[in-house]
């Protein structure tokens, strides 16, 4: 499969592991691939996932924490230009037992087919960040 030119911090349940002290700066990410709009599990041009790979993923109830349980934290992107007309501008959601915190988004531009969704995160922090909606399916 082709490589999509976006921001992306991804683990999901049963990979466990820590990813930490992830830095996106001074960057220029489009996408236009439209290979990326037939994959379900692309999301957004900022694409911090925890979810990927779960068709039917629950946002409210926790599963166990175990050994397989992974962490996402401490992710700063700044400086940032990033475009796809086929995801969200900006797609944060953790697991709702193991929530993704810590991150910054500083000096962004983001573009993307609809609306944010930030959810289970925790210390998201955001100055000069602007939101485009662009593409056949913008709102």
């Amino acid at each position: 499969m082709d490589s999509f030119s976006i921001a992306t911090v991804k683990n999901r349940r049963g990979k466990a592991g820590y990813i930490e002290d992830i830095t996106y700066d001074h960057c220029t990410l489009t996408d236009r691939n439209p290979k990326v709009k037939e994959c379900i599990w692309f999301r957004g041009a900022i694409n911090i996932d925890q979810s990927y790979g779960e068709e039917n993923f629950d946002r409210v109830h926790p599963a166990k924490i175990t050994a397989d349980t992974p962490y996402i934290g401490n992710i700063t992107i700044a400086n940032l230009f990033c475009s796809s007309p086929y995801g969200k501008p900006i797609y944060i959601c953790g697991l709702p037992e193991q929530h993704i915190r810590h991150v910054t988004l500083k000096n962004i531009v983001a573009e993307g087919a609809d609306g944010c969704i930030i959810a289970n995160a925790d210390d998201v922090c955001m100055e000069n960040v602007s939101v485009r909606l662009i593409g056949d399916e913008a709102l």
